[in-house]
């Protein structure tokens, strides 16, 4: 299995149903090939998970990282482990950096 991971703690849809209205938000727009901000702060400001988000990436710890040495990494997916006496447990991986975290 693989493990893909973000590196801010908060993922931008909670509910996958709106997944599409988050890309659409992000899109260029196809006639003139700018970014239509008004389309990406309608969807953030409606959208709290979003909101949260977004400003993390804005943060001087969570934006941009400097390297991967100084930069945490979150799970996107959940795992489902089954250990040798068959007890299942649900697990998410963050990977933590012993340095301090620190963007560009």
């Amino acid at each position: 299995w693989d493990l893909l991971a973000i590196n801010t703690p908060v993922f931008g849809v909670r509910e996958m149903k709106i997944g599409p209205d988050l890309i659409h938000a992000f899109k260029r727009d196809p006639r003139s090939n700018e970014w239509n901000s008004d389309t990406l702060w309608d969807f953030v400001v409606n959208h709290a998970e979003s909101l949260h988000s977004t400003l993390m990436v804005f943060t001087d710890r969570d934006g941009t990282p400097s390297s991967y040495r100084n930069m945490n990494a979150y799970g996107c997916n959940t795992f489902s482990l089954v250990n040798a006496e068959g007890k299942r447990h649900w697990v998410k991986f963050h990977v933590l950096s012993h340095l301090q975290p620190m963007g560009l």
